[in-house]
């Protein structure tokens, strides 16, 4: 059935008419934290901390001084390039399920939904890139400012917590295409179409309800897989064969057979392959499972010369159980894109809803 507003079909409208994202000063003194559902920024960096600290006042202590950190370095960044009200950078703090593990008095108080992320068929995961105490994820508009920010958190931190792993990736558009175009991935494909946009979505997909921890609740959980490509493989196809392989036409968007780039994929839709990556990811594959997907890639010249890249995929949820777990499970089975990746890191964490005036994240937690 076609879906119209105002005479015109949703799919021609785009994101930026059946969903606008928070358009106000990015702040870790909200609702939500900032860098989830505010607007995307090009450049990544994300960090990954093990707790030294000995004590739950510590830790308080180490999540008190990142909050602080986060706050004056939006804020600066705000102030200084005089950018609009939606910002420039934004700094988003999570909990992993290691911090639960007796050694600060909260295994009782864990998220039933911070469940371990099995392996899936393409994982070659690397220890060294895989879990951690804390996450900070750094989104800005400028690769300088983001690993500015980086810096002012590892400084903050102190000795109470050490660096774990890191990624710096980025977002990329054609010269042709404009700023709030939908990225492109390492790829060249557009990322993030099949994404929810509407804020009944995001409550129903991405935000923690009262099926959780009180202390969650307004916040959500991220899973984050880093993703080798084997990009000499997937340069060798022709592009008629990339384009299968995905579902997708890759100039503009369209599903194979549509016009139009987020025209949605119908269950019986003949002109998608059955082993495209967009069926296998769909919600008519998953009883409808749905998430909220962040991407950014990075590439390299390794040391024979050869190009070598990826993608660190951020995924919101409300709970990995019943929808990152199960979608990954499919794709790793039935994607015709996973023969041509390897996941080398794997993590979920709990990112807490934002902290109160005077507070920061994570208190509800650590002072009931």
């Amino acid at each position: 059935m076609r879906r119209w507003s105002h005479g015109v079909p949703v799919w021609e409208r785009g994101p930026g008419e059946s969903y606008r994202p928070e358009d106000v000063p990015p702040s870790a003194y909200a609702p939500h934290q900032p860098g989830i559902a505010t607007p995307l920024l090009d450049h990544l960096r994300f960090l990954a901390l093990d707790v030294e600290a000995g004590s739950a006042s510590e830790l308080r202590e180490l999540l008190r001084q990142l909050t602080e950190e986060a706050e004056r370095l939006m804020t600066a960044e705000r102030t200084s390039a005089g950018a609009r009200p939606a910002g420039r950078l934004t700094v988003t703090l999570g909990l992993g399920a290691s911090l639960f593990d007796g050694r600060f008095g909260l295994a009782e108080r864990s998220p039933a939904a911070l469940a371990p992320i099995p392996s899936f068929r393409g994982d070659a995961l690397e220890p060294e890139s895989c879990h951690g105490d804390l996450c900070v994820q750094i989104c800005a508009a400028e690769a300088a400012g983001a690993a500015t920010a980086a810096a002012g958190i590892l400084a903050a931190s102190g000795d109470r917590a050490q660096l774990r792993w890191s990624q710096q990736a980025s977002m990329r558009r054609l010269p042709e295409e404009p700023a709030t175009a939908p990225p492109r991935n390492l790829l060249g494909f557009k990322e993030g179409i099949g994404n929810p946009r509407r804020e009944k979505e995001m409550d129903r997909l991405v935000w923690v309800r009262g099926d959780e921890q009180r202390w969650m609740l307004g916040g959500t959980f991220l899973v984050v897989r880093r993703i080798d490509v084997r990009l000499d493989a997937w340069s060798s196809l022709p592009l008629e064969e990339r384009e299968r392989v995905i579902g997708r036409r890759r100039r503009s968007g369209a599903l194979l057979g549509r016009q139009h780039e987020f025209e949605p994929l119908a269950p019986d839709d003949e002109h998608v392959p059955p082993e495209a990556h967009v069926r296998a990811a769909s919600r008519h594959s998953n009883l409808g499972a749905r998430l909220l997907r962040r991407g950014y890639s990075y590439s390299d010249t390794g040391e024979d010369g050869r190009r070598e890249g990826g993608m660190l995929l951020l995924f919101y949820q409300r709970d990995p159980r019943r929808q990152f777990i199960p979608i990954q499970t499919r794709l790793a089975e039935e994607d015709a894109l996973t023969p041509l990746t390897e996941t080398r890191g794997s993590a979920v964490f709990a990112v807490p809803p934002g902290a109160a005036e005077g507070s920061y994240v994570g208190a509800p937690l650590l002072e009931p």
